[in-house]
């Protein structure tokens, strides 16, 4: 795709995981993991360099087979990958999942790990979905401000129909925290 044949808005996805790294990170967390899709999308790369580069502002060390998990939450073999993960690195005391889905699936995984969240290991999602408020503990989570979002693209697709409104643009809007149970000192 030609970015200067587009107007690209999207949510700030390196700040929301540099916010969910650093509130892992002050909440007590010493060995905060990221927790991503095989798959790697231009919003998985961005919450991938904010979780890397809030470890590098807080002085944590960063290497990939202890700071970063991949896998496929709707695998056969999620369970025991997770299982095979935290037993080579059992000082896991933090996940920042880039996802809500994926995070959801963490707290079932680790509670029948007999994994208690938050005590045991905090967990924080991306996105907010409605479901966080009722998972057990409720997940803490980015926030995107989808209401601006689709607010911007529609006064830009008006205004390209209208021509005023330049293709080529970038617009990145800020997205906010919430904090539930998962992530509690």
């Amino acid at each position: 795709m030609d970015k200067k044949n587009t107007i690209f808005i999207s949510s700030n996805h390196y700040q929301g995981a540099f916010e969910a790294t650093e509130t892992l990170i002050q909440n007590g967390v010493t060995h905060p993991v990221i927790v991503m899709h095989k798959r790697k999308s231009p919003s998985a790369k961005e919450r991938y360099n904010g979780f890397k580069d809030a470890l590098k502002k807080n002085n944590f060390s960063f290497d990939t087979t202890q700071s970063v998990f991949i896998t496929d939450v709707l695998s056969e073999q999620f369970n025991s990958e997770l299982t095979a993960f935290l037993t080579a690195n059992p000082d896991t005391d933090g996940l920042f999942a880039i996802n809500d889905l994926i995070a959801l699936e963490l707290i079932v995984a680790l509670k029948r790990m007999h994994k208690d969240v938050p005590s045991e290991i905090k967990i924080i999602g991306f996105d907010d979905m409605p479901q966080d408020r009722y998972s057990s503990p409720t997940l803490s989570s980015i926030k995107q401000d989808t209401d601006t979002i689709a607010f911007k693209a529609v006064e830009n697709l008006i205004n390209l129909i209208d021509n005023k409104t330049e293709t080529g643009q970038s617009i990145v809007v800020p997205v906010s925290l919430v904090l539930r149970e998962s992530t509690e000192k």
